[in-house]
């Protein structure tokens, strides 16, 4: 799963000077079980601050606060009582609820906190936030493990790790400290931690350089892993047209689930991926996360930006590796076809773009849509800009200039992008964007995608799960409005049943023909059930390769 997440967190910190500003310094030390981390023991000195906070929930993720123990606070005059509230955190893409800690009475210079967090053992699919461990060490954003200050201010923050063992080194996306500068909180809740036995480029991750990436990763070869994403970034900052190298951080951790997800936040990425996922899909995850760092957000779009954050991402998740010579045709193909399997089979494919996405984490074919119906409307923007131009211009001129103009200062915004798509195409572009937004089914010329491939019309079985999607993402998860003539019942799935290990959807929804495994608990009794999501056909749109056209064209 590719998250609909940069729209909220791709911030962009405005620096106070130092000078001005007050200072928290954070101590993290890992706690070890076996040999492997069970969570961390925290302290932190803050010279000024009226409260504390950390979210309780953040969406789907549940109790990120309950793993807090041990919380303390305490001055030059003693402890100081704390008293906890919790308020509804709902807007944005995520939504949750806020736990608060006030203090009972003023505080007396700086004060310490500390607290032990321990690692998350939830099963609930969602962003990759949360504090988790394996073999090789532990990570987490920090707003799903911290305690912070209860503002979004500018501070002088000092992070350090504590009882790390010889070898074991640690990473962080948070910017390096500057003597100039003070960088709101708001960076550090949405910065990536690491620490333990980490694989990494450069080995030494204390050596200065933009690009650092690390791996914890139960994968079976890390270092041909991590050259290749180095590879990667040092194209595509090239390949966006960035006149320097931007600092950029890069973390891998294992998916439980057995699938791939990742997560872009500030100048960073997290991805994480199974020892059994493919290369090919790696590679399309990683090169989407890092499209999030270098095309972030629209100013004015909040959370209902995921048409622009997500359809540039998978947009250029296959077109960059392809002009860049990270991948094939053939591999080009497989990723525009997965893409389009999923938007025609999909029976909500004419949502509203708000509906859409005001049901990212209950109902995966929502969810989906920003995804497939924003990269298809780029597509065909694409097309239609070098159709225009005769050839002489497309998408990727575009977004370069866009993304110059923005680091000149000027609007990001939905009318920012208009005006410069109209620029191109005429009227026809915002006819185009109120399209996208109304749900309307779009159909890419034959050529969409350059003279190597072609449409061919075809009938797809719509993916039809046959049950409540809620009873895949509600905990305790249960199944719950069965359609007795669905495949899920015909296989034996009934009312009730409760389902044990999770179950992702965003690539099942790819090939309804694949079947779906439930592993359930029917009255204390253990059973496994699969089904084909399989439903009536309707008609679709895939491309398949011109053989004619030589491989070397493909790019242009």
């Amino acid at each position: 799963m590719r998250t609909l997440l940069c729209a909220t967190f791709c911030l962009l910190a405005t620096a106070a000077h130092a000078d001005d500003a007050p200072s928290l310094r954070i101590k993290l030390r890992p706690v070890l079980e076996n040999g492997i981390a069970s969570g961390l023991d925290v302290e932190e000195r803050i010279s000024k601050t009226t409260a504390l906070t950390m979210p309780a929930s953040i969406g789907p993720l549940l109790r990120i606060a309950d793993r807090v123990t041990d919380l303390a606070a305490k001055d030059a005059q003693g402890p100081i009582e704390l008293v906890m509230s919790e308020s509804d955190a709902s807007g944005g893409t995520l939504g949750g609820i806020k736990r608060s800690w006030r203090f009972a009475r003023p505080p007396a210079g700086e004060i310490t906190v500390t607290y032990r967090v321990a690692v998350s053992k939830e099963m609930s699919t969602g962003p990759a936030y949360e504090l988790r461990s394996e073999a090789k060490g532990i990570s987490g954003q920090g707003q799903a493990f911290l305690v912070l200050p209860d503002s979004n201010d500018d501070y002088n923050v000092e992070i350090t790790w504590d009882g790390l063992q010889p070898g074991e080194q640690s990473l962080t996306s948070y910017p390096a400290p500057k003597a100039d500068r003070a960088i709101p909180l708001a960076r550090l809740r949405t910065s990536f931690f690491m620490a333990g036995a980490l694989d990494s480029t450069p080995k030494d991750l204390s050596t200065a350089g933009p690009f650092r990436a690390a791996s914890t990763a139960d994968i079976a070869d890390p270092a041909t892993l991590l050259a290749w994403t180095a590879d990667a970034y040092e194209k595509m900052f090239r390949f966006f047209g960035l006149p320097n190298e931007p600092t950029f951080t890069v973390m891998y951790r294992t998916n439980m689930f057995g699938s791939i997800s990742g997560v872009a936040g500030p100048e960073a990425l997290v991805s994480t991926i199974a020892r059994q996922t493919p290369t090919e899909q790696v590679h399309g995850l990683q090169t989407h996360e890092m499209v999030h760092v270098f095309i972030t957000a629209l100013e004015d779009t909040g959370s209902t930006g995921g048409w622009f954050t997500e359809g540039t991402a998978v947009h250029f998740q296959r077109r960059f590796p392809l002009a860049a010579g990270l991948a094939t045709p053939d591999e080009f193909l497989r990723d525009v076809n997965h893409t389009m399997r999923r938007y025609y089979a999909n029976v909500r494919n004419t949502l509203p773009m708000a509906d859409a996405i005001a049901m990212f984490w209950t109902d995966a074919r929502g969810r989906v849509l920003p995804y497939d119906r924003g990269s298809i409307y780029f597509a065909d923007l694409d097309a239609k800009i070098r159709a225009t131009s005769k050839g002489k211009r497309r998408l990727d001129d575009v977004i370069r200039e866009f993304l110059a103009a923005r680091r000149d200062g000027k609007p990001a915004t939905i009318e920012a992008w208009l005006a410069v798509a109209e620029r191109e195409i005429g009227k026809q572009a915002r006819a185009d964007y109120q399209a996208l937004q109304d749900g309307k089914v779009f159909v890419l010329p034959s050529n969409a995608f350059g003279p190597c491939f072609k449409r061919v019309d075809t009938n797809l079985p719509v993916f039809e799960l046959g049950f409540a999607m809620k009873s895949l993402t509600v905990t305790p998860r249960v199944i719950a409005d069965l359609d007795p003539a669905s495949p899920a019942a015909k296989a034996g799935v009934q009312n009730g049943d409760k389902i044990v290990a999770p179950v992702t959807l965003d690539n099942a929804q790819t090939d309804p023909a694949k079947p779906i495994l439930l592993k359930i608990d029917r009255n204390g009794q253990p059973l496994e059930i699969s089904f084909k999501p399989e439903g009536a056909k309707k008609k679709g749109y895939l491309w398949e390769r011109v053989q004619s056209v030589p491989d070397a064209k493909c790019a242009q």
